[in-house]
């Protein structure tokens, strides 16, 4: 098979590696990878992209960031190539990159969200902060991975975090309320009509990520599973919305188990990448290609995923990982090698352990 993986970050260069792992697939990649052949094209520049494509027969290109992501790419290059895509098309794009949109179906659709205000002006935004409740998270309305939400406790803090992203060409920035709890991620991989359970990572502050749940009480899990993940894929289908790849569930477990939605994701979190590449059994390749095809339900009755658990740490200039057969061993692994790379990654990994314990 012929693969191109689009993107510039390290998740994208991680399943760039774990493609090219199986000998019969030639993978290509808009980055620098020892596994893969670098392309030098831009990640948005559709025409050059689009050459490429033809002129390598490419059978399958999967954009993972969320700068890629382009108005009528997807469509294209599959209308006028024999080339499969994998990313939100035109009609899905707007719940994965505008905070406001998922929040909004999520809201229409009798899912319980934090409260938030969206503007589109600076001094609008700022009068809030007058009568509003902190603290506050406050990020741009459209999602990427360089301005991430913020959480502020102070008006003065506030204003200067609003001001900063109007001046920097943000054109539309929301405030919602902060809430305080565990940070839950739910992943599927889906192909318009079939929906299969991956793994749920339990992150810490977007520091620290791990797929042992045990931190969750069982009738929580069992609400997201069986309830309100099962109503965003009816509400979907009902409203036509074609989604195929991976697909993130964001959620926040409140102190007093109140369990509410974030965001979707359109692929694994970077935090997440490694927890999934140590985890899933099946073939990659394989996976996204029947995703893309909508034959997911046609091969597979399940995916398999390992048992082994894993941690992943954000050190701020790169993540690392461990994975082990138990809890306890992958822990003693992640706290060694945090130790080697960063010292203060071992506290914040104590920190981490000892607030899902008392959550």
């Amino acid at each position: 098979m012929q693969i191109i993986v689009i993107g510039k970050t390290q998740k994208s260069e991680k399943i760039a590696e774990k493609l090219a792992q199986n000998k019969e697939n030639i993978v290509f990649a808009t980055f620098h990878c020892d596994s893969a052949n670098y392309v030098d094209i831009e990640p948005n520049n559709k025409s050059e992209l689009k050459e490429f494509i033809i002129a390598n027969e490419i059978n399958l290109a999967i954009m993972l960031d969320y700068c890629c992501h382009t108005l009528g790419f997807k469509e294209e290059i599959e209308q006028t190539t024999d080339c499969l895509v994998l990313c939100p098309d035109d009609a899905d794009l707007s719940l994965f990159l505008n905070n406001s949109t998922a929040k909004k179906f999520a809201y229409k659709n009798k899912i319980q969200t934090p409260k938030f205000a969206l503007f589109e002006k600076e001094t609008l935004a700022v009068e809030y902060l007058k009568t509003a409740n902190f603290p506050l998270v406050i990020s741009p309305d459209k999602i990427n991975e360089t301005e991430s939400p913020l959480i502020f406790e102070t008006k003065m803090k506030a204003k200067k975090r609003i001001e900063s992203l109007f001046q920097t060409g943000n054109k539309k920035i929301i405030i919602e309320e902060y809430i305080e709890g565990i940070e839950y991620t739910e992943y599927l991989l889906v192909d318009g009509v079939s929906a299969f359970n991956l793994f749920g990572a339990v992150s810490y502050f977007d520091e620290i990520s791990t797929n042992n749940c045990r931190y969750i009480n069982e009738d929580i899990l069992l609400k997201i599973k069986k309830e309100i993940i099962p109503a965003f894929l009816d509400a979907f289908m009902e409203e036509g919305f074609d989604i195929r790849g991976v697909l993130g569930f964001e959620f926040v477990i409140s102190r007093d188990k109140t369990v509410y939605f974030k965001n979707f994701l359109p692929f694994f979190k970077e935090l997440d990448v490694d927890i999934a590449l140590n985890t899933l059994e099946e073939d990659f390749a394989h996976l996204c290609l029947n995703s893309a095809l909508g034959h997911l339900g046609e091969k597979y009755e399940e995916i398999n995923i390992s048992p082994k658990y894993s941690i992943s740490v954000d050190t701020k200039n790169g993540i690392i990982n461990a994975c082990a057969n138990t809890m306890s061993k992958a822990i003693e692994l992640l706290t060694y090698e945090a130790g080697e790379y960063e010292n203060r990654m071992v506290s914040i990994t104590d920190e981490a352990i000892k607030f899902w314990e008392k959550n």
